[in-house]
């Protein structure tokens, strides 16, 4: 379950840690931004932090993937996490 997987990811990424996602299936960004913004320990950037990170510019932009969709007139779609304290569990 994503559930599972998400907790998994929150175990391992530090606080003030990043997740980035990016597909060319919007489906699929749908249902991840779902779940991310579900968990407790994840907050979704805005689209200002976004564009202020160089990392997230380069998830379509720097992958062999990210290149064909480009091609081909396709479109994106980008979730970046950051991983919140664990305090925030307990407020």
């Amino acid at each position: 379950p994503p559930q599972t997987v998400f907790a998994a990811v929150s175990r391992v990424l530090q606080p003030g840690g990043r997740l980035y996602t990016a597909t060319d299936v919007e489906d699929l960004a749908t249902w991840m931004r779902e779940h991310l913004t579900a968990h407790p320990l994840f907050r979704v950037l805005s689209d200002e932090e976004l564009e202020a990170d160089p990392a997230a510019g380069l998830l379509t932009e720097a992958t062999e993937e990210g290149k064909k969709v480009a091609r081909n007139s396709g479109q994106t779609w980008r979730c970046v996490v950051e991983r919140l304290p664990d305090e925030v569990l307990w407020q």
